[in-house]
């Protein structure tokens, strides 16, 4: 067939044509070759939505220029396929954190049942060790009884015996095991004696969540930004970290105490939890009182290298809170909730208004005995209706020296008088202890609310609790 002239039925141009008919219709080359190259990318992109915005700039493209048209369309057919390709990476690195976090419980779990399994086979295999070796001697003597023949046992029993001390080993790797579970779950946060026992009775422990009665320690170091400011960077992190260290062996090692986490300066511990302690109340009083005696060492030192020194505040309450492993899917930690947790927390903050080192609440004060405790005040904190009584912990019965015995007197007569509002006696009884008192923080705060009660009246009905309007 002779080549002929037609028009383009897409751009119109003329081209020598042998009346060859693409796709219904009558195309120069170049649109042809354009027609075929995006039929083949539609069909590698599987019926991908193709963006919006880069099938209009196709659109917009020149028609006189159909190789270019070609190649903007072949571009976007790579962009949407690496579009494609990073969305499902993306879901698949999602799937694999969601994974990742749900494989510790799982590991932990099926760890616990391996030991289980593992204690069962050993004793099983002892056991039967143990019949096969009476069965073998008692065969023997039935035999030498009433044949007057003696079987070869030698081999047999040792045999036995090599059996019975690989069933051992094995026991013994087991407990290992359970051992290194025990650490990993709450290595960080136990005490090592503490991780003995646990080790021992691997099965009686677990993270999971559940409510028991507890105490709860929080301790902060007050102006502690002033301090940081005037440390160099190096400095700051000794600074810190010999604190840190210090206040955590005294939590940790001398009193048994679950160490929960560092805020920063501050410090949160708690007592009952993972291992049940009767004495969780005193234990957490006596590691508050041996925290302010190691700050005043550790003062000493830092005052010998020219840095500054610290007071620490520490509250402490005790009550029922929610125990277990709590957090995100992110990370998670063995900690403790409740509102007798944020109690501790908010008596921890309020030692900075009565000037006093250390504040227990009255949950605390009542599982307690052998103490000498002060009352401080009936206070109702941020966030709670019932008042309660706060006390502040002077000491073991016995090692308190008699001028703060009669400081404690005189105080319990100032208490009296402030609350049946007689306002004159309290002021004079308040001067006068303050005179002698090495420290008068708390002195000074009662002597400001005189005056503010002399302006202000509280009224007849008044039950003598202050409420704090801030945590």
């Amino acid at each position: 067939m002779s080549p002929t002239k037609s028009n383009c039925e897409k751009c119109g141009a003329v081209f020598e044509s042998t009346g060859e008919v693409t796709s219904s219709k009558l195309l120069c080359p170049a649109c042809a070759a354009e027609r075929r190259a995006q039929v083949k990318a539609a069909k590698a992109q599987a019926g991908a939505p193709t963006p919006v915005r880069a099938t209009a700039a196709a659109a917009a493209a020149p028609r006189t220029h159909a190789p270019a048209r070609a190649q903007a369309t072949a571009q976007t057919t790579s962009r949407t396929t690496e579009a494609r390709t990073a969305r499902r990476r993306a879901r698949s690195e999602e799937e694999g954190d969601e994974h990742h976090v749900d494989a510790h419980k799982v590991h932990e779990a099926d760890d616990k049942r391996m030991a289980k399994i593992g204690w069962m086979a050993v004793g099983g295999l002892t056991l039967v060790t143990l019949l096969v070796l009476v069965l073998v001697l008692a065969s023997n003597l039935i035999v030498f009884q009433h044949g007057n023949l003696v079987l070869p046992l030698a081999s047999g029993l040792v045999m036995l015996l090599l059996l019975f001390t690989l069933n051992m080993a094995y026991g013994f790797f087991i407990e290992a095991r359970g051992a290194r579970l025990m650490t990993g779950l709450f290595g960080q946060y136990v005490p090592p004696e503490l991780m003995e026992r646990m080790a021992q009775n691997p099965e009686q422990f677990n993270m999971a969540p559940r409510a028991e009665e507890l105490s709860v320690l929080f301790s902060d170091v007050r102006g502690f930004t002033t301090i940081s400011e005037s440390l160099s960077p190096e400095d700051l992190s000794i600074y810190i970290n010999e604190y840190l260290t210090t206040m955590s062996l005294v939590i940790r090692e001398r009193h048994r105490g679950t160490l929960d986490k560092y805020i920063g300066d501050a410090v949160m511990a708690f007592w009952g939890a993972p291992v049940a302690d009767r004495e969780h109340a005193r234990n957490a009083v006596l590691a508050a009182l041996d925290m302010q005696k190691e700050a005043l060492g550790l003062n000493e030192k830092f005052k010998a290298k020219g840095w500054p020194t610290f007071k620490i505040g520490i509250g402490v309450n005790s009550g029922t809170m929610r125990v277990g492993d709590m957090g995100s899917k992110i990370r998670k930690a063995y900690t403790v909730m409740g509102d007798a947790v944020n109690l501790g927390s908010r008596l921890e903050g309020i030692t900075k208004q009565y000037g006093t080192d250390i504040i227990i609440g009255e949950g605390t004060k009542t599982r307690i005995s052998g103490f000498v405790c002060r009352e401080i005040d009936r206070v109702r904190v941020k966030g709670k209706d019932e008042p309660i009584a706060i006390y502040q912990p002077l000491g073991l019965e016995g090692a308190v020296d008699k001028a703060k015995l009669d400081e404690m007197k005189l105080w319990n007569q100032v208490l009296r008088l402030y609350r049946a509002q007689d306002w004159d006696m309290a002021e004079l009884q308040l001067i006068n202890i303050k005179k002698a008192a090495a420290d008068g923080g708390l002195y000074d705060e009662f002597l400001g609310r005189i005056g503010h009660f002399r302006a202000n009246p509280p009224g007849s009905d008044w039950d003598g609790v202050w409420k704090f309007e801030t945590k």
